[in-house]
């Protein structure tokens, strides 16, 4: 009876030593971290979120594009150098065959004033596209916040 109790007392202490000494070399930040913050890490740390926002913002990028193709557009041109021109029937004796310098300059500016609803389209397809990205980002970014919370 004795012996049995002994038996019974040692296996329990070296019971709560195992477990002691376990619980000892746990890190502290296993169960520190709450739900909220492991959801913010995955959600951070993540390459397919960060791959749907830099999708995003792709197409926003594209989208200012189009609405850049409504906004005017200028030209200038320069030209500078020497030159040339033999026209006997063009000129008079003393001007041609002779090296002049030449200047020239001009400024060109487009308007768009109707393209047949092409730009307009463009920026409705775009905006959508954008609007598809982000939401494509966040049904990932909830997956992938479900997909934590159930572990």
């Amino acid at each position: 009876m004795q012996r049995t109790n002994r038996k019974r007392s040692v296996s329990i202490l070296a019971g709560v030593c195992a477990g002691l000494i376990f619980c000892y070399q746990m890190p502290a930040e296993a169960g520190a971290l709450s739900l909220r913050e492991t959801i913010q890490a995955t959600l951070e740390t993540n390459p397919l979120i960060r791959a749907a926002e830099a999708n995003r913002r792709a197409t926003d990028h594209e989208l200012r594009q189009s609405q850049a193709l409504l906004l005017p557009n200028v030209r200038l041109e320069g030209d500078a150098g020497r030159e040339k021109i033999d026209r006997p029937q063009g000129f008079a004796a003393d001007v041609n065959d002779r090296w002049r310098t030449r200047r020239q300059i001009g400024v060109t500016v487009n308007q768009v004033v109707f393209d047949g609803w092409d730009i307009a389209n463009r920026i409705y397809r775009d905006a959508a596209r954008v609007d598809s990205a982000a939401l494509r980002a966040l049904s990932r970014s909830e997956t992938l916040a479900l997909s934590a919370f159930e572990a």
